[in-house]
């Protein structure tokens, strides 16, 4: 049973959407990879809405996560070659 994303979560996660996406691209340039990271990134983030502390640094949480994100496709690429 999940629960709703709180308004100021969403809120916060869309005007971060742009700064995001250049993140991703500042680790991964390839535009179709960071898209695809992007969401992935995102979907991550809504499920764990109801985790973030909303006196904590969103960006910061929210860039990590990318980071790891970003990082595992890195693993699992190196597992494909």
């Amino acid at each position: 049973n999940e629960e709703p994303i709180p308004f100021d979560f969403s809120t916060k996660l869309t005007a971060l959407q742009r700064p995001l996406y250049a993140y991703i691209l500042t680790l991964l340039p390839n535009r179709t990879e960071a898209e695809d990271i992007l969401q992935e990134t995102n979907l991550i983030l809504c499920r764990k809405a109801n985790e973030y502390d909303p006196q904590g640094h969103f960006q910061a949480w929210a860039f990590n996560i990318a980071r790891c994100q970003v990082m595992a496709t890195f693993h699992n690429l190196d597992g494909v070659n």
